[in-house]
């Protein structure tokens, strides 16, 4: 990732193609943070859940639908803004203003080599129209101080408790390990049983994961199936264990559903921040860490339940 960016930059790749996975990370790597996915239903969960900078689509993974699939996704990126990149090898020089219409703002034509992908993305740059987007943000739930604005790209930053805790970590220049646990099917229940039944979920599911955190580790719940566990001065085995005792409690215990029980699974995705010298610079990583640590549970579960660790800052 480029230090001198004040706001880090994460691109989402979109393709089935391990080969052009590679390819992307070896280009992009000390320049961007990176994600992949290689299912439309990942891609579009990714995009809600978390602020992402640059969207690389491999044509051919919506080649039956591109036209489709596009217009869903800049429906996503009016709300949340990002740049499109679309490669290609067969699409005619005709379909290139049709692209534009639905979101696309670079087509990139193969063979890919570093110095066109880097200048479309620069071309691309989205920076100004992500800083607007905090900006409606702070004014949409009523911040009235909007001098910090990487503070409130989401929810969470706004708890005090979390605020202290990641401040007190980077004060004794420790690391931290932040672990977001999904629980894999909560919007399906409440799809297929109604969200009153929610309520017994979430509290059993909270209740699973702030049994395995430490007294000098934070818990807090994002809702939605969602919590975070923030882990400062610990090892990459030791979160990695966290998670699995984490996951296994999950998937033993039965979860209350209507005058049954069910049995659920949970994904986990766990992203490293490392010590920052500038206290404020070290806050803004902690918030491109939590969107980082949402797109690798993502990951995790689009690979079938996993835990998936990816090195950040």
């Amino acid at each position: 990732m480029n230090a001198a960016n004040s706001i880090p930059q994460l691109v989402l790749i979109f393709t089935k193609s391990i080969l052009h996975v590679r390819l992307m990370k070896d280009l992009l790597t000390g320049l961007y943070d990176t994600l992949d996915v290689n299912q439309q239903s990942s891609c579009i969960e990714m995009l809600r859940s978390i602020q992402v900078d640059y969207l690389i689509i491999d044509e051919r993974v919506i080649e039956e639908n591109t036209i489709s699939f596009l217009t869903q996704i800049k429906t996503i990126k009016e709300d949340k803004p990002f740049s499109i990149l679309l490669f290609t090898s067969n699409l005619k020089k005709s379909h290139e203003q049709e692209m534009k219409k639905v979101g696309v703002d670079q087509l990139l034509r193969e063979p890919i080599d570093k110095k066109l992908l880097l200048n479309a993305i620069k071309q691309a740059n989205p920076k100004d129209r992500i800083k607007n987007k905090i900006s409606s943000l702070a004014k949409s739930i009523g911040v009235p101080n909007q001098t910090k604005e990487l503070e409130i790209k989401h929810r969470l930053l706004l708890n005090p408790h979390a605020q202290l805790l990641v401040k007190k970590i980077l004060k004794e220049k420790g690391n931290l390990f932040l672990l977001l646990v999904e629980l894999d099917q909560f919007f399906a229940i409440a799809g297929q049983y109604g969200e009153t039944t929610l309520k017994s979920i979430t509290s059993l599911f909270e209740k699973i994961v702030e049994r395995h955190v430490r007294p000098q580790d934070g818990f807090f719940s994002l809702g939605g199936g969602k919590a975070v566990v923030i882990c400062p001065k610990t090892s990459k085995s030791v979160a990695l264990l966290i998670a699995e005792e984490i996951q296994k409690e999950i998937q033993l215990e039965k979860f209350p559903v209507d005058s049954t029980w069910l049995h659920l699974t949970s994904s986990i995705g766990i992203v490293e921040q490392k010590y920052v010298e500038d206290e404020t610079k070290s806050f803004e990583e902690f918030t491109h860490t939590l969107n980082l640590a949402i797109g690798v549970a993502i990951q995790a579960k689009e690979k079938g339940n996993q835990i998936k660790l990816e090195n950040s800052l």
